[in-house]
């Protein structure tokens, strides 16, 4: 029950360690991909024409190579 009415979409992005380079920030530093965070809102609009009652807390999680993952709440 305690998870009964939790709903997430969850986006996974992965950048090798070499694709991540070519941001030339630090992991701290980056910055959500707007293109990335259109396609996770399409997501949650196509879920919400068949839920509209659903209440959808939507991640984005970027894992850069072997460095490590940054997580970002749309919510």
């Amino acid at each position: 029950e305690k998870f009964a009415n939790l709903r997430m979409v969850i986006e996974f992005k992965y950048f090798s360690n070499t694709k991540f380079k070519a941001f030339k920030c630090k992991m701290d530093d980056f910055q959500m991909q707007e293109n990335d965070a259109k396609q996770l809102k399409q997501y949650i609009d196509d879920i919400q024409k068949e839920w509209p009652k659903a209440t959808i807390e939507p991640y984005l999680i970027y894992c850069f190579g072997n460095q490590g993952f940054k997580v970002f709440s749309m919510g």
